[in-house]
């Protein structure tokens, strides 16, 4: 079997038929599994299957069991009972051994009957180099929002959140290796206008999809570039309004990156709960659009010189309140758990994302009230008609 027909990306070919077929096939669904209980990385698996020979040699005073209920809290997991479920995992790879598999593979599959043991084996036993979690992981109760707990990204609502999630972003990977696939042959230069095009269009497309999370469809759906929410502007029928991100998709994208490497989907909906309860809602959702007249939202539009000055984007640069990707990523190089992604992501809310809604609404609410001034009476009905259709964050 090559390496592109074998999930783990070893050089094996099986040799005992469809027990170990069955394995590889079965692992293709777990091992890599986003939100799932083990991410294996194959350079990992000899060391992970000799940590699970290590931690089954352990004496324990539990009797091997797949029937406790898991522990919340990483901080409290009990080394008997991860002892124990050592131990059946333990079966599992030396069964295979003593048959003729690898010791690699066999390390996979016990990481893959790990993943269906309810208690804390897969967090204790996590793989050196690798990442194994279980459930929510943000201990600190102060960022953990009203109703989040255990399992909260197990709600209907929020699997049909990370099914877009995922399917969205596999899209963007398509996308991303059609464009690595042109530079390759030739068909497209680095450098060039149209590579410079492809690549933008692809990363800004990222940024607004990795951060959005609708896990109440009904309420708050996918407002971005959405025929629906594309609202005329009352100061200019003959155009729409621009659609700005209260909170800027290439700021609050790294925060979520981050999570998904440090934590666990419960951490994905944590962080999502914890930014609404504060009134920062992220991504491409309705809620984070704010329509805004082209010449106050793209400095390029801006002709008069109040225009210019009262620009959005402008304003956040000279106040120096408009960070790049780059610098909330470079806030974010230390994070290791959960709760330090939401310690930078609490003190972030405070210091940009609120006020930069502030200012972006202060501005467009100016700048109609400013141009409805001077409109008549008749007139200003039909303004105001317009302006009530407009998305404003929410308010």
């Amino acid at each position: 079997m090559n390496e592109e027909g074998n999930p783990l990306g070893l050089n094996y070919t099986p040799t005992i038929g469809d027990a170990v077929q069955g394995i590889q096939d079965y692992g293709r669904t777990v091992i890599n599994f986003w939100g799932g209980a083990v991410k294996a990385v194959p350079q990992a698996l000899t060391s992970y299957r000799e940590s699970i020979r290590e931690e089954s040699a352990k004496p324990s005073t539990f009797a091997t069991s797949t029937s406790i209920n898991p522990i919340k809290e990483l901080g409290s997991l009990s080394e008997d009972y991860a002892t124990s479920e050592a131990k059946t995992m333990e079966s599992v790879a030396s069964g295979l051994e003593s048959v003729g598999v690898p010791t690699p593979l066999a390390g996979a599959a016990a990481g893959i009957a790990g993943a269906f043991l309810p208690g804390p084996t897969d967090v204790n036993l996590a793989m050196k180099g690798g990442s194994a979690l279980l459930g929510l992981t943000i201990q600190n109760p102060k960022f953990l929002a009203p109703g989040v707990k255990q399992g909260i990204a197990e709600i209907p609502a929020n699997v049909k959140a990370r099914q877009m999630f995922d399917k969205s972003l596999a899209r963007l990977d398509k996308r991303r290796s059609e464009l690595d696939s042109m530079l390759e042959s030739g068909e497209v230069v680095r450098g060039s206008s149209k590579f410079a095009r492809l690549d933008k269009k692809i990363r800004e497309e990222r940024y607004g999809e990795m951060s959005s999370f609708y896990n109440n469809l009904d309420q708050d759906p996918p407002a971005f570039k959405k025929t629906a929410d594309k609202n005329i502007d009352p100061t200019n029928e003959a155009v729409v309004l621009e659609q700005h991100h209260l909170a800027a998709k290439a700021q609050t994208q790294p925060f979520v990156e981050v999570m998904l490497e440090v934590g666990d989907a419960d951490d994905l909906v944590a962080l999502h709960e914890y930014s609404r309860m504060l009134g920062v809602v992220m991504g491409n959702s309705r809620l984070n659009m704010l329509d805004a007249p082209g010449p106050i939202h793209r400095a390029a539009l801006a002709k008069t010189s109040k225009e210019k000055l009262g620009n959005i984007h402008s304003a956040f640069n000279a106040a120096g309140m408009e960070p790049n990707n780059k610098f909330v990523k470079n806030l974010l190089q230390d994070a290791k758990t959960s709760d330090d992604v939401m310690d930078v992501f609490s003190q972030y809310i405070q210091e940009y994302l609120i006020p930069q809604q502030k200012i972006g609404k202060k501005i467009v609410k100016q700048y109609f009230e400013d141009y409805r001034v001077n409109l008549t009476a008749s007139q200003k009905v039909r303004f105001d008609e317009l302006i009530s259709k407009a998305n404003k964050g929410g308010t």
